[in-house]
């Protein structure tokens, strides 16, 4: 029986497995493929150093626009007449120079207000700070629930679930800019939507 084994099985003659067929140097061979290995990781390694790093976003996130200033996903909360509303949105400032959101204008809207959400003794709350929103350099801004946002005090008409509003933006630096926001009871998916 062992004899029809050994058969079957390949015998290496000349010192083992880590010698080569050839009777070479274990050592060679094994520093050869490691080279080799080595080489190839250098290579991709470099490759992903090379990127466009502009705006320094998250894979999730719009990167910031070069030299202007845009919004990311303009959306807004259902509510009576009469009532208030937020505004949420990304404020994306990809110019050299500091700029100021001053007003958000709409038929509907008597006024605004910023406001930042605040824990005050475990309890939720909204602290004005003011009527007009910097935007540093290089930076983006988030409005979002639970945080800071744009209070849309007063209005004169409903804002429905499913419908959107159009408003105009007004910055000290860029001027006017007009955005559509979906009415919507809970933040859109990631991805950009104005």
């Amino acid at each position: 029986m062992i004899d029809a084994l050994s058969k079957r099985l390949p015998v290496r003659s000349g010192g083992g497995p880590w010698q080569g067929s050839g009777g070479g140097s274990w050592a060679v061979s094994w520093a050869v493929s490691w080279g080799v290995a080595l080489s190839l990781s250098a290579v991709l390694l470099l490759a992903g150093c090379t990127g466009d790093d502009s705006g320094d976003a998250p894979p999730d996130e719009t990167p910031l626009p070069s030299s202007k200033l845009d919004v990311d996903q303009p959306w807004v909360r259902p509510a009576a007449p009469g009532g208030n509303s937020a505004l949420y949105m990304t404020i994306l400032n990809g110019t050299s120079t500091p700029d100021t959101l001053l007003d958000v204008t709409a038929p509907v809207i008597d006024s605004i207000q910023i406001h930042q959400t605040v824990d005050s003794a475990g309890t939720m709350r909204m602290q004005p700070l003011g009527e007009t929103l910097p935007l540093p350099p290089k930076t983006r801004v988030t409005l979002e629930p639970g945080a800071k946002h744009v209070m849309l005090m007063n209005l004169s008409q409903p804002l429905t679930d499913g419908e959107s509003i159009v408003l105009d933006l007004d910055f000290a630096q860029k001027g006017l800019l007009r955005v559509r926001a979906p009415i919507r009871v809970e933040a859109p998916p990631s991805g950009r939507e104005s």
